[in-house]
């Protein structure tokens, strides 16, 4: 490093100060007879010109290393390059350190993905790699979302995909910051679907057609949601038996448990009518085929059959917001069936099970007397398909023994902590003559 020193030489008993500095040279007294005095004159004059030699050398440094970093950098990006923002949905789908996401949330994550791109190549075409867009431009897509009165929950899902991604890029990308982590989510107002009367559900049931009419049938008499009703293959369903059993979609992955819904009459003849002409491996394979490749579309014509029906959909648009709540959908037969059964006296616990989204201490006794207790609980959903009164369904041969062992095995595990669980259970082993 480059230094300035400097050195002292004596003039008529007075010492006089030295030093170069860019090739420069400078000589002042220091007024001072004094060796000691003298040298620490010769410091204070030297200083600034000894700073300022080393503020060059280290900005000289400075500049190297800066050389170096962009050297490398440039080597890194040519052995391995930061994504380009047209490969970003392919960069984060094989992205070893992805977890597992069901085909249906993919498909809106691509979408979702693909909207962002196409928005950055029309306001930033400056920015082609995921490492150049910044913290400005993150903050100016989320206020054109919110100035295309996006709802709260839209807004959120965009916020924490490219959160996500960000995330799951940043060691690949060479990632220095995520633009998108300090954009706030909205509150949200959440909306439920609203269950339908019984004249609603007779009118939209015999109003649909062909795999729509059997859709509807299953979300009505089971309960499932749309993504396991349209994808119901025949190897869940046990006509002998009278039930389906299948693994919800929404919790396959974090806990794959099926649950086991009883068939009423009505759903089992629909059901035996439809095995006699398909032999395929879906229930529905249209419905399914549309679930895969095309789900807004399937989203629509449940959509329209219920406006055919004279069903208003949706509510009042408020807070500025372009799209209106939906309070009717396929989800709303789910809604219908919990809401039938339960004011038919049916078990919390027996319901839940049906449905699949149960406390697991619930439904850990759910085994073959509650398929009875799910059966008697299916019984009472009214007739939609028909005018003609429902029939029994029938019940499975359960000795009274075997209710009474399963009943005292699990008012011995009662304890101060699991009481509200095992009145649940208890209960749902009960005939309804009895509860």
């Amino acid at each position: 490093m480059k230094t300035t020193q400097g050195h002292l030489f004596k003039r008529g008993g007075i010492y006089w100060a030295q030093w170069k500095h860019d090739c420069k040279r400078y000589r002042v007294s220091t007024g001072e007879t004094e060796r000691r005095k003298a040298e620490n004159r010769l410091r204070e004059l030297v200083e600034p010109f000894a700073l300022k030699a080393k503020a060059d050398t280290l900005a000289a440094i400075a500049s190297k290393v800066d050389a170096t970093s962009s050297a490398i950098e440039r080597i890194g990006n040519e052995r391995n390059p930061p994504p380009l923002l047209t490969d970003l949905w392919q960069a984060f789908y094989d992205a070893p350190n992805r977890s597992d996401i069901g085909p249906g949330t993919l498909r809106q994550y691509e979408y979702q993905v693909g909207k962002l791109v196409r928005w950055l190549a029309e306001h930033y075409p400056s920015a082609r790699t995921i490492r150049e867009v910044t913290r400005d431009m993150a903050e100016d897509f989320a206020m054109r979302l919110t100035q295309a009165k996006a709802s709260p929950t839209t807004f959120n899902r965009y916020i924490m995909l490219f959160r996500l991604i960000w995330r799951i890029l940043k060691e690949r990308a060479r990632l220095a910051e995520d633009p998108w982590d300090r954009i706030a989510r909205k509150r949200l107002a959440t909306i439920s679907r609203r269950e339908l009367t019984i004249e609603e559900l007779r009118s939209v049931c015999r109003a649909a057609k062909g795999e729509m009419s059997v859709l509807f049938a299953l979300g009505l008499f089971t309960g499932l949601r749309v993504g396991d009703a349209g994808s119901l293959k025949w190897n869940e369903v046990d006509l002998t038996r009278g039930v389906i059993v299948r693994v919800p979609n929404k919790t396959a992955r974090r806990d794959p448990k099926p649950v086991t819904v009883p068939l009423v009459p009505e759903l089992h003849a629909i059901l035996t009518g439809l095995k006699k002409t398909r032999t395929g491996e879906y229930v529905l394979p249209d419905t399914a085929r549309l679930l895969a490749t095309n789900y807004r579309i399937l989203m629509q014509n449940i959509h329209d059959l219920f406006v055919g029906c004279g069903i208003q959909t949706r509510g009042e648009s408020k807070n500025n917001r372009m799209i209106a709540p939906v309070l009717v959908g396929f989800n709303s037969l789910r809604h219908s069936f919990v809401s039938i059964c339960r004011m038919a006296g049916v078990p919390l616990a027996v319901v839940e099970s049906i449905v699949g989204h149960s406390n697991p201490a619930m439904t850990r006794h759910y085994t073959h007397v509650g398929i009875e207790a799910a059966t008697r609980a299916v019984a009472t959903l009214p007739s939609v398909m028909t005018d003609a009164p429902p029939a029994l369904p029938l019940l499975p041969n359960v000795e009274h023994s075997v209710i009474i062992a399963k009943a005292r095995k699990l008012i011995a595990s009662q304890t101060a902590k699991n009481w509200r669980h095992v009145q649940q259970s208890v209960l749902a082993l009960l005939p309804d003559s009895v509860t």
